[in-house]
């Protein structure tokens, strides 16, 4: 197995799981945690890595890229991280044109390039390794993969604001507490958004895609672009495929179909699993629908069970909250059940930040011109709490309309993938490292261009096409069938969609002393 993408210790050693796969870039011997990879970038600051995640350091004279994670390239699915950081440097003289070159690249990382006296950081097309940043008089500017991390190293304390955004949500093992725009829980601190680029002198961070003269996408008839996607799918697969040995996380539905399609040429290999939350039983579609179509594969189909309130491990809940803290004491017990029951040597495909293409987010008869930020909150189920509408207000006042996307798009693409998605993978660190196969700006790019009405559901054209070229046997077995529900539950979940049921549940949330 590469080097990039390392096994998972099989052990419990509270060092190995505290901050896993995390990293930190500051002063250096500001934080140097024993076993911890280092490479230095200057005189005063050095970059830092768990060492489940990889550091891969280039220098060409004055100018010096840093990798933290891995990438692929599907045009060249045998080169290493090395290989690509060294062909990079070679060909492209400005910081500008090796940025653009990652376009083609997949996987999930974040660069460093320093450049004579300039120094900036970028990360994968979607932002799923995750950054975080904060500037400070002091220091300068620190980078870490959490908001967790900076807290620890710099002692700071959670912003208030934020504190009683998160409390209007409740508490909930099922809840993903990420923050809108940049926002983190602690006040100065921000995330470095998707198709952004950090200053490291400055600590700003500036939009470097699209550009607000940019134009929309042009066209292509889904046979053309299923044809490019299948090339830069394959490519990045085999990439991955050379790697590591791959898992699949199994649903129901679309994305983990496409995944387990692409997967066909290692099928004797893949480990195939689904993750049982509580209220799924084995007829749930998302199990039973796996199950069956595995079985008529041929492949196993492991069940990963998520633990019952009387199997919480308290030591393992106390190193994944001091690791990933959400300003909640709710506990993702994924995170323990991937743990303990999912084979940690593997590279997990998921399917990933696909909503960007699937016109996820829609505001029908709202041009992109008259979007706000609670028209935001509201398509992904915000409540317009103060935080919530000043952050949105921010990422609407720097996003170019009528650019190469529609804004929603956009939206989606900064927000629930680069926020929502990233916070996920950031707490299944402790467990797991995937791969995204779509979180590739070319390719997202290709399935962007066409239209809308082969993208959507409930038969998502574009992505059934990719399927069938891939391997048709898995559309024998049907995706997202009716599930079969009681009456019982039927008329809790209309209850649970009634406006007025809403209201006087965020009512209550609002006044709980």
């Amino acid at each position: 197995m590469n080097a990039t993408v390392p096994r998972s210790a099989p052990d419990t050693d509270p060092e190995r799981l505290r901050f896993r796969r995390q990293f930190f870039l500051g002063p250096t011997g500001l934080f140097a945690p024993a076993g911890w990879s280092r490479q230095r970038l200057d005189a005063d600051r050095s970059l830092v890595a768990h060492p489940d995640l990889a550091l891969t350091q280039v220098r060409r004279g004055a100018r010096v890229g840093t990798l933290i994670g891995f990438w692929f390239d599907p045009a060249r699915p045998q080169a290493s991280d090395r290989d690509t950081l060294h062909r990079l440097l070679d060909q492209h003289a400005t910081p500008e044109a090796l940025r653009t070159a990652t376009d083609a690249l997949g996987g999930r990382w974040a660069l460093v390039l320093q450049d004579g006296p300039h120094t900036w950081m970028h990360h994968d097309a979607t932002g799923l390794r995750q950054v975080t940043y904060l500037h400070t008089d002091d220091h300068g500017t620190v980078c870490a993969s959490h908001p967790g991390l900076l807290a620890h190293v710099l002692s700071l304390s959670p912003d208030p604001t934020a504190l009683d955004y998160l409390r209007t949500r409740g508490e909930s093992d099922f809840e993903v507490y990420w923050l809108p725009g940049d926002r983190t829980l602690y006040r100065g601190a921000r995330a470095l958004l998707p198709n952004h680029t950090l200053d490291l002198q400055t600590g700003r961070a500036t939009r470097h895609w699209p550009g607000a003269d940019m134009q929309p996408l042009p066209p292509l008839p889904i046979g053309e672009a299923a044809g490019r996607c299948l090339v830069l799918l394959r490519g990045l697969f085999e990439a991955a495929r050379h790697r590591a040995p791959l898992a699949v996380s199994m649903t129901a539905g679309w994305d983990s179909r496409l995944m387990l399609a692409l997967s066909r040429p290692a099928r004797d290999q893949l480990h195939c699993f689904t993750l049982t939350y509580p209220h799924l039983s084995h007829a749930s579609r998302d199990v039973a629908v796996p199950a069956r179509l595995l079985r008529q594969l041929g492949l196993a189909h492991h069940l990963v069970g998520y633990p019952a309130p009387s199997d919480i491990d308290l030591a393992f809940k106390a190193l994944f909250q001091q690791s990933t803290p959400s300003g909640s004491t709710a506990y993702c017990a994924d995170a323990q059940a991937l743990h303990t029951q999912y084979p940690g040597d593997r590279l997990c495909l998921t399917g990933d930040v696909a909503e960007i293409v699937k016109c996820h987010y829609r505001l029908p008869g709202v041009p992109d011109h008259a979007v706000t930020p609670t028209h935001l909150a509201a398509v992904c189920h915000l409540a317009p709490h103060p935080f919530v509408l000043d952050a949105l207000a921010q990422w609407l006042a720097g996003a170019p309309t009528g650019g190469p996307i529609p804004l929603l798009d956009l939206f989606c693409w900064e927000q629930m993938a680069g926020r929502w998605q990233a916070q996920i993978r950031a707490e299944y660190d402790i467990a797991q490292e995937s791969f995204a196969p779509l979180n590739c700006r070319a390719l997202l790019l290709t399935m962007l261009s066409v239209e809308e009405r082969a993208r959507q559901g409930p038969d998502y054209p574009l992505l059934h096409t990719l399927i069938k070229q891939l391997w048709p046997e898995v559309l024998n077995v049907p995706i997202n069938p009716p599930e079969a529900v009681s009456l019982r539950h039927r008329v809790l979940r209309a209850l649970g969609r009634s406006p007025l049921y809403r209201l006087v549940r965020r009512l209550r949330r609002w006044l709980r002393p």
